[in-house]
């Protein structure tokens, strides 16, 4: 039997997670780093998605410096953030701890 993938998608954008799930329909859909990091607590992910500007006072920076230092075990990291400069701090920080990432931005219209 085929093991589907577990992906995590942080985002606070419905419509961001609504695209990717078009093509990823079982992933975790969370809107804070708070949320993320409790996800990422304890469970092998293949895939984490992650957004960098969040709402006010959150960020997905928060995700990644949770990640490089308690190094879960992750397959690869996707950061999907349209801020390509915040962007790549987020991807060079986890590279520079071994990560497998890639920089991926969902461009769309929001409201």
């Amino acid at each position: 039997m085929t093991r589907l993938a577990a992906i995590l998608f942080l985002d606070d954008k419905d419509v961001r997670f609504e695209i990717f799930s078009i093509n990823f329909p079982d992933s975790v859909f969370v809107k804070t780093s708070r949320d993320a990091i409790e996800k990422l607590q304890g469970k092998y992910w293949d895939i984490v998605s992650l957004d960098r500007d969040l709402e006010i006072g959150d960020s997905g920076e928060k995700v990644v410096e949770w990640i490089v230092t308690h190094m879960p075990a992750i397959g690869g990291v996707i950061v999907h953030s349209t801020n390509m400069q915040r962007s790549m701090i987020m991807v060079d920080r986890l590279r520079e701890k071994g990560y497998f990432v890639r920089y991926s931005p969902i461009e769309v219209d929001l409201p």
